[in-house]
């Protein structure tokens, strides 16, 4: 006699209380399928966050380049009165070197349309949105047909193919440095950007 109740009979099978007879891997079976059920539902929970949270990642860049845009054209007189909506983020690329030179770089295209006219055009452009002491600095400038001019720190990122201007005022990074970055004071300690702090000497140390 089973301790909850049911009994066993001698064919293989459990006799529950109301009488119905299931083979002994029965319960096993329910088991393995309600763990993978569990499993599957852990899986999609994921692959649900990660989507949305690359969407919201994608939102805010989006959002980011046009506040750059805006600025770009407020600052053209021809410009004013231009109507615009956003298209496609095409590439963005996020550097940082240390803690005050942080910055994203963006490739985008904007659909525009002169007032009066019926005929929207779409046309690439640059942005770059760089954070000074909290405070963000935009740039933008618009890119002609395969105008790729230098950064050093998109080609570091493996990010080649993000499009730059060939005369503008945006930032570079260094020639000379390599992932994982580093930042070299005039003479102070090396800041570390694996370790988040500085290498002291034993000297230092005493």
């Amino acid at each position: 006699m089973a301790s909850d109740g049911s009994s066993w009979s001698e064919t293989g099978t459990r006799k529950h209380k109301l009488g119905r007879l299931y083979p002994l891997d029965f319960q096993d079976k329910q088991a393995e399928k309600q763990t993978q059920s569990v499993e599957a539902r852990g899986q999609h929970t994921y692959a649900s966050k990660k989507e949305e949270a690359a969407a919201n990642a994608k939102r805010w860049l989006s959002e980011e380049a046009m506040v750059a845009f805006r600025r770009y054209i407020e600052s053209k007189d021809e410009l004013k009165g231009l109507d615009y909506e956003f298209d496609e983020l095409v590439h963005q690329c996020f550097h940082v070197e240390h803690y005050l030179k942080t910055f994203y770089h963006f490739n985008f295209t904007v659909k525009t349309k002169k007032p009066g006219s019926a005929d929207w055009t779409s046309a690439m452009y640059f942005a770059q949105v760089k954070l000074i002491c909290m405070i963000k600095r935009y740039v933008c400038y618009p890119l002609e047909q395969d105008q790729y001019g230098e950064c050093y720190a998109c080609e570091n990122h493996g990010m080649g193919e993000l499009r730059h201007p060939l005369e503008g005022i945006y930032d570079m990074g260094r020639e000379d440095i390599q992932f994982p970055f580093y930042y070299q004071d005039s003479d102070s300690d090396e800041f570390d950007a694996t370790t988040g702090g500085s290498e002291s000497s034993d000297e230092d140390m005493s």
